[in-house]
């Protein structure tokens, strides 16, 4: 799993060293769409997102943690 924007793609150690204030701007700096040009099956491996993530201030960081992991896969659309 990862979260999508600067951050997202980054080390845990290193995304650590950016003030909070830039977590919470973060994801606002992206806009980001994906559009299909021909039938996807679902062995392609569609994204899946966990809805109001955006909300979540610590979110560049929680998605590292492992306990995290079976929250998501339990919650996801």
């Amino acid at each position: 799993m990862h979260r999508d924007y600067h951050l997202g793609h980054m080390k845990v150690s290193t995304s650590q060293k950016y003030p909070a204030h830039m977590h919470q701007l973060c994801g606002l700096l992206t806009l980001q769409g994906a559009i299909a040009h021909c039938d996807m099956p679902l062995e392609s491996g569609p994204t899946l997102y966990l809805p109001h993530t955006q909300k979540y201030e610590h979110g560049y960081l929680a998605f590292h943690q492992p306990e995290f992991q079976p929250y998501f896969d339990n919650t996801y659309a």
